[in-house]
């Protein structure tokens, strides 16, 4: 049930079922505040904190966006209720919360499981914060390490073989193939190391992805 938050309008005790038919309604009071538009204002929805519009179409797209057909996440499970402003702003959220890499937390009974981390570095604070211990060390790291590209100057991976090789597959963008087959050679297992010499029994690898999480934790990144 939506109520209407205008409390001198004829509809503010009405109840509507649903946002289309809110909307409708609340499309009313964005056409009233656009037509007594007389220069830059602040928006005078109830209740709205909003800063000062200098141009009626950033008022207009405000009400729209935030008060008449609120621009929020569809993403299952977001945890942001709050609408967005713009467009790009929504796609941006998206890109860097539901689509951009995110590395999880190997607690499964950490909240940071399921949310994860955009960057290695956090993680690795998280890891020291929060679960620095011997057996959770023992139970959810290996003494694997990626020094592919910014990787060889980045923080520690200690990555179990499965974390290696979704690693490669998944931040350095190699197909599985090449991901795979170098895991089992001797120089692997003996080393621990993924580096080019790792690939040259198979001259697999020529071009990878690097490393954006190493990129970003390395002295003067921004």
């Amino acid at each position: 049930m939506i109520r209407c938050p205008w409390p001198r309008s004829v509809a503010h005790h009405t109840l509507f079922q649903n946002d289309a038919e809110a909307s409708i309604h609340f499309h009313t009071h964005q056409n009233a505040m656009l037509e007594s538009w007389n220069g830059p204002t602040k928006c005078s929805w109830p209740n709205c904190s909003s800063t000062l519009f200098k141009e009626k179409y950033l008022l207009n797209r405000h009400l729209k966006n935030i008060h008449v057909t609120p621009l929020r996440c569809s993403v299952v499970g977001c945890s942001r209720l709050e609408p967005f402003g713009k467009e790009s702003d929504l796609k941006r959220h998206v890109k860097e919360i539901h689509e951009a890499l995110r590395i999880l937390c190997p607690v499964e009974s950490c909240e940071s499981n399921s949310i994860g981390f955009a960057r290695k570095y956090n993680l690795d604070k998280h890891m020291r914060e929060e679960h620095d211990n011997e057996s959770h060390i023992k139970d959810a790291h290996g003494d694997y390490e990626c020094a592919l590209g910014a990787c060889g100057n980045g923080l520690r991976s200690c990555f179990t073989v499965e974390a290696a090789r979704l690693h490669l597959i998944i931040v350095h963008k190699m197909n599985r193939n090449t991901a795979y087959r170098p895991i089992d050679t001797p120089y692997y297992q003996k080393n621990r190391l993924i580096d080019r010499n790792a690939f040259r029994y198979f001259h697999l690898i020529k071009k990878f992805e690097d490393c954006q999480a190493c990129l970003d934790s390395l002295p003067g990144a921004k």
